[in-house]
């Protein structure tokens, strides 16, 4: 993308012709990551997800002046709807599938306690969910995508089900036996929400085999090598999104 498609954002509402001031961590943000001299156009993003090009007027320290210029085009979300449920993974791991889920689209995160996760909490810190919430934040403005996809945090994979409608289609990447043939029909797959199943670095246990299959989840495989646990989300999350989305 080019540095015209990264925004920043605005705790205001905007439109044509406004001038306003803006102060605080976003300004630093973009002093940090571009060079702005008075004259020097960018687009900010307000609460209610308007984009519009600005034109920077002044800047002092924590203080930006701005005039806003024109509307600026949002990105669709995708046709897609998928989420990504994630077996909870070790913390490294867990922030890089967060920033690239919302560069690849994903509309939710579902995280729960997996039987072999590493990581052992019945519900994470505050401070995490502060770092995760930033993250993805900071993802969306540097890809360009209006809204942060939600996030759920689960006990388990069964009490993850117990929030689901029978018309979800769950796909669980797991070598299982009877694994499943790659879907092919893409009107058929934007008419359905899919869950995309990732296992933690121990893999699945026994129990969520079971629930997987009481689920009908179909099972996929990403090949004859063993993946990192962020090399398979990532990987899902792209191979869908090219077949079914709009990454093409």
């Amino acid at each position: 993308l080019s540095k015209m498609s990264v925004y920043f954002k605005f705790e205001g509402e905007l439109r044509p012709a406004l001038r306003a001031e803006m102060q605080g961590e976003e300004v630093r943000h973009i002093s940090q990551s571009r060079r702005l001299r008075p004259g020097d156009d960018f687009l900010l993003q307000d609460r209610l997800g308007q984009r519009f090009r600005v034109k920077l007027l002044n800047q002092r320290r924590q203080r930006l002046e701005f005039e806003v210029l024109e509307a600026a085009i949002v990105p669709e979300p995708s046709p897609l709807s998928l989420e990504l449920w994630l077996a909870l993974p070790k913390e490294k791991a867990l922030e890089l599938i967060l920033q690239k889920g919302v560069e690849l689209g994903v509309s939710r995160v579902v995280l729960f306690q997996g039987k072999f996760s590493s990581g052992r909490a019945e519900v994470p810190a505050i401070n995490a969910q502060q770092r995760w919430e930033r993250i993805m934040s900071e993802a969306c403005k540097q890809s360009g995508r209006q809204f942060s996809p939600t996030w759920t945090w689960f006990q388990s994979l069964e009490a993850a089900l117990g929030q689901t409608n029978a018309t979800d289609q769950h796909w669980i990447f797991a070598p299982l036996p009877d694994s499943s043939d790659w879907p092919t029909s893409r009107e058929e797959m934007v008419e359905q929400k899919h869950t995309l199943w990732i296992g933690p670095e121990g893999g699945w246990h026994a129990s969520e085999l079971a629930l997987a299959h009481q689920a009908k989840a179909r099972s996929l495989t990403l090949g004859p090598r063993v993946l990192r646990t962020e090399t398979a989300a990532i990987s899902a999350m792209t191979i869908f999104q090219h077949r079914f989305g709009d990454l093409n």
